[in-house]
């Protein structure tokens, strides 16, 4: 048939296929492998839980999945409630987040004023 031009040009569309699809691969993974934060998690989070008595000591959050998180939350307060209490306030909050550990501690400055 004569369609020696054809093998050539199928191994550029294959480059260039492959290629693509190499650099969206690259460019979703990065920030998974270089965990990076979720800001707009994180505000959630705190708005959902902080306020004059209850502040956030330590938070991590990454990826499980697409567009699904689980964090680590530490907060401190002066009367804490139970763990469960805080991660219902912060599933209210955020949907995506699917698994959530929260660690309370006693702040003992405002047990000792008291």
């Amino acid at each position: 048939m004569g369609w020696n031009w054809m093998a050539p040009a199928m191994g550029i569309v294959g480059t260039v296929l492959i290629t693509r699809w190499s650099w969206l691969l690259l460019k979703d993974t990065a920030r998974v492998l270089l965990d990076q934060q979720r800001r707009e998690l994180e505000a959630q989070v705190k708005k959902a839980i902080e306020d004059e008595q209850k502040h956030i000591t330590d938070l991590h959050i990454w990826s499980i999945g697409p567009n699904i998180h689980a964090a680590i939350v530490a907060l401190v307060s002066g009367t804490p409630e139970s763990p469960d209490i805080y991660r219902q306030r912060i599933q209210k909050q955020c949907d995506s987040l699917v698994h959530i550990t929260v660690e309370t501690q006693l702040d003992s400055k405002t047990n000792s004023a008291s």
